[in-house]
């Protein structure tokens, strides 16, 4: 899997998460860490997604670091007694939160962008076609077509 290949390209990474559109798809933590950590990225970090410029359309992928990267320190994590850095990488609707065992080289962020960059591009790009493509079958509906609006309105107290 693309979280094994990079744990294995990357020796300092101690585990991994992968989100697709905000959801957990694969964790190497266990539940109590996960659940902090996703919160965190789909209550914190993801939103803030869209004050971001968008990349390049030129550029080789649609991958970015939205935390870590050449000039910038890593927050802290720590996890019973290891003291990890924190790098988030995103691409399109996909994001992969490692948690390295010590500070990441300035090489380590150039080899993720080369190598990370393009296959979580290429995955979230397929991952979000399918998903569109199982939605519209599901529904019979064109995506960009509502079917239906449900408005909630606050009893008054």
């Amino acid at each position: 899997t693309l979280v094994t290949r990079t744990q294995a390209a990357a020796p300092s990474v101690h585990s991994a998460l992968f989100l697709q559109a905000g959801q957990l798809v694969w964790s190497g933590l266990e539940p109590e860490p996960t659940r902090l950590l996703v919160h965190y990225l789909t209550t914190s970090l993801l939103p803030s997604l869209t004050s971001l410029p968008a990349p390049s359309p030129t550029a080789p992928h649609q991958g970015r670091f939205l935390v870590g990267g050449r000039d910038s320190a890593l927050p802290t994590v720590h996890m019973k007694g290891d003291q990890l850095h924190l790098l988030v990488y995103h691409a399109i609707n996909s994001t992969m939160l490692l948690l390295l065992s010590s500070p990441p080289s300035p090489l380590l962020y150039s080899d993720l962008d080369t190598t990370l960059g393009p296959a979580l591009s290429d995955l979230s790009a397929d991952l979000t076609h399918q998903w569109s493509q199982d939605r519209e079958a599901a529904s019979g509906t064109p995506p960009d077509q509502v079917s239906s609006m449900i408005l909630c309105h606050p009893t008054p107290q």
